[in-house]
């Protein structure tokens, strides 16, 4: 059927008749093509075809041009059109129907999304189970953050201290203890849910330390990863923010002798990765092959506890320049060249030991290694402004932090029995 507009002549009738005219012998699927109809019917006074077609319709007598709900007519006003419809795989609803079954699926949606956010995400009183070091670093991570929250995309990726052993079991206990929520897997019918309301599942991030790449995601959707959970919070509470909570319960907790060397050995952990980090730049930058061996490591945590990052990084240049040139010059066979970083570093340390010399000369770290959210948080409220741990050593930071971490009365009877010793 052809819907005509008012005003058409004759001629202009017959052309939109011979216009919709189907022939499986053309590429086009019709009769005639526009060019014949304009060259048939202008000298007989008709308008241009397209613009006929503007104002006209075709509604064939086919299911795929009516609602496949309410069966309203649907028809088009083009070829392409009519083409597109045939070809088309999915029901075609009219635009109440869309909307009305849009809705429906958004309904849907949210309703799964919210079952499954209220099934993960319980709020608890978590804060009475973290230790000093937990309050700590989940403070590092969870700053300024709402709760449910998107952390990270991975517990591997969501850096602490920078340690990844350290970090991980850092987050193990976290998550044990209530403060976080990981989803490893999201059920197929939330992934389909957070598709269905907010497009391109794949395209949901959240905002990385770097900043890098960062794009914006819903804060109601959901993705795989690590998220911070609701506080159960007391009805007297005046403070709402998770971040001032925490910081409030760090301020006021005495640190125990067990947590303040916990705390040593943390900060250590933190130097000692800088140095492992360096080690692997002085590797690709000079094509030095450094064995990983307990020499290393032992080494390494010498180094950190008695020097800063800055002060080993330039002896690690220079003891790798004097390495690679005894390599080459006495054709060191690869077996042993691959000790020679450990030694040189090592006897060149036992030198300035015994000599009782200093570590006086330093070399800025390469930028990929960066300062973790834990020694930013650490700094900011212990060390009185040296924000910057790659100018200190481990013992160097513990010693600072020591002045302003509040202790617990056996710690303080402690440190003031050395001092009397």
């Amino acid at each position: 059927m052809i819907c005509y507009p008012e005003d058409v002549n004759e001629a202009e009738a017959l052309a939109l008749y011979d216009y919709w005219l189907l022939s499986d012998e053309t590429s086009t699927g019709f009769l005639y093509t526009v060019k014949q109809l304009d060259q048939r019917y202008k000298p007989e006074g008709a308008r241009p075809i397209n613009s006929l077609t503007q104002k006209a319709s075709f509604l064939p007598r086919i299911p795929v041009f009516f609602c496949q709900s309410c069966k309203v007519k649907l028809p088009v006003k083009s070829r392409k059109r009519y083409n597109e419809r045939i070809r088309g795989n999915s029901d075609l609803l009219c635009s109440n129907c869309y909307k009305s079954k849009e809705k429906e699926v958004s309904d849907n949606a949210k309703r799964i999304l919210y079952e499954f956010k209220n099934r993960k995400f319980k709020a608890v009183d978590y804060l009475s189970g973290l230790d000093f070091l937990e309050l700590m670093a989940l403070l590092a991570i969870s700053s300024g953050k709402e709760p449910g929250s998107l952390l990270s995309q991975s517990r591997n990726e969501l850096i602490v201290t920078g340690a990844h052993s350290v970090d991980q079991k850092i987050l193990s206990s976290l998550e044990n203890k209530g403060a976080l929520v990981v989803i490893d897997e999201l059920p197929p019918e939330v992934q389909c849910a957070c598709e269905d309301l907010y497009g391109d599942y794949d395209r949901v991030t959240y905002y990385s330390r770097d900043q890098k790449g960062v794009r914006s995601t819903r804060s109601d959707s959901f993705h795989k990863g690590v998220y911070l959970n609701p506080l159960v919070m007391e009805s007297t509470t005046e403070v709402y923010s998770i971040s001032s909570i925490l910081y409030q319960k760090i301020q006021s907790s005495a640190v125990s002798f067990d947590e303040m060397s916990t705390i040593h050995q943390m900060i250590k952990n933190i130097q000692m990765d800088k140095l492992y980090k360096l080690v692997c730049f002085i590797e690709k930058e000079f094509r030095l092959k450094v064995d990983q061996s307990n020499v290393l490591s032992a080494l390494l945590s010498h180094l950190a506890e008695n020097y800063s990052p800055n002060n080993i990084f330039f002896t690690f240049f220079n003891r790798a320049q004097k390495a690679v040139m005894y390599i080459h010059k006495e054709r060191i066979p690869e077996y042993i060249s691959r000790h020679c970083f450990s030694k040189f570093v090592g006897d060149y340390i036992q030198y300035v030991e015994d000599n009782d010399y200093k570590l006086s000369k330093t070399r800025s770290l390469p930028p990929e290694i960066q300062s973790s959210p834990f020694e930013a948080l650490f700094s900011q409220l212990y060390l009185n402004g040296h924000f910057d741990w790659n100018r200190l050593s481990a013992k160097e930071v513990v010693a600072l932090s020591m002045e302003s971490i509040p202790l617990r009365e056996d710690v303080q009877a402690l440190l003031i029995e050395g001092d009397g010793e």
